[in-house]
């Protein structure tokens, strides 16, 4: 599994990637089962379902509408302009009686049509992200839910620090996810094969989602709470999420990358976004100093 570079992470993924994640999935699914089971009470269920809810609804579809949207301008244009009438409408019409709280809802529709339309009109800028940006949110609410569950076994289910640790693990993870499948698409369109791809992808994960875990952990250590007791148990909260989060969105992600069907069409969208990214950065190029540019553009 170490052979052509990719590493234990990088060889699990690619040459067991349904066991690997299978594996990963039973795991943080007990883990939130019996975490929800701990607290016995209906306060984490309610915070696992709003976070479900809400990184489903309002990133997870917007995700999915862009990844069906066509690759011309004006069909992007249309196909935007039909989403955006369409959640017009849903809010316009729907009964008060569906729900207790219907401005709550039309809110949470507008947030993710905007997202949506702008994922969609600026496709060139994201590339492949609009197409497979999907895979990693999900498995980065479920890493999330597990971390949320980890908490409630070590009885942390009522610290005020779990929903910004929650919060920050579903985001970072997510963000771990995406890095992967940017890494995945560059090294597909250098001429790798989807495994490679995929593998090497999944090993240059690994050193970013240790160091995002320390990271927030180091960060709630030092914000959070009264005490040194407080403080450790809001850093060991957001450590363990984010690790979590983002291990599955790593782990998920580069293992259903090695197991898609990857065509010429990929590395076509790969290098559109790259012309497309240097022809909007130019005239920054020019406008600025060298140094200063590069600090832009960074």
């Amino acid at each position: 599994m170490n052979q052509e570079g990719l590493g234990l992470v990088g060889g699990l993924t690619a040459d067991r990637p349904i066991v690997s994640t299978l594996v990963l999935a039973f795991g943080l699914t007990a883990l939130a089962a019996i975490g929800a089971d701990a607290a016995g009470g209906a306060g984490l269920r309610a915070i696992m379902i709003d976070f479900l809810l809400a990184g489903g609804a309002i990133a997870g579809v917007p995700l999915i509408a862009a990844s069906f949207a066509p690759s011309g301008v004006w069909g992007r244009l249309g196909f935007a302009l039909g989403v955006a009438a369409l959640a017009a409408a849903v809010i316009l019409v729907q009964p008060v009686q569906w729900l207790a709280a219907p401005a709550a809802f039309a809110a949470a529709i507008a947030a993710s049509t905007a997202l949506a339309v702008i994922l969609i009109a600026a496709y060139p800028a994201f590339g492949a992200l609009t197409r497979l940006g999907f895979l990693p949110l999900a498995a980065a609410l479920l890493g999330t839910a597990g971390a949320i569950g980890f908490a409630a076994v070590q009885g942390q289910s009522a610290a005020t620090a779990l929903g910004p640790a929650a919060g920050l693990a579903l985001t970072l993870g997510a963000v771990t996810g995406f890095a992967a499948v940017a890494d995945f698409v560059a090294e597909f369109a250098r001429g790798a094969d989807r495994r490679n791809a995929a593998g090497r992808a999944a090993q240059e994960g690994v050193g970013p989602a240790a160091f995002v875990a320390v990271l927030a952990a180091s960060a709630f250590g030092l914000l959070s709470g009264a005490t040194a007791n407080e403080g450790l148990a809001a850093a060991g909260l957001a450590g363990a999420g984010v690790l979590l989060a983002s291990s599955a969105s790593l782990v998920v992600t580069a293992a259903a990358l090695s197991l898609r069907r990857t065509s010429e069409m990929l590395a076509a969208d790969e290098n559109r976004r790259r012309q497309s990214f240097r022809q909007y950065w130019r005239p920054i190029r020019r406008a600025l100093s060298p140094a200063a540019a590069n600090a832009v553009v960074a």
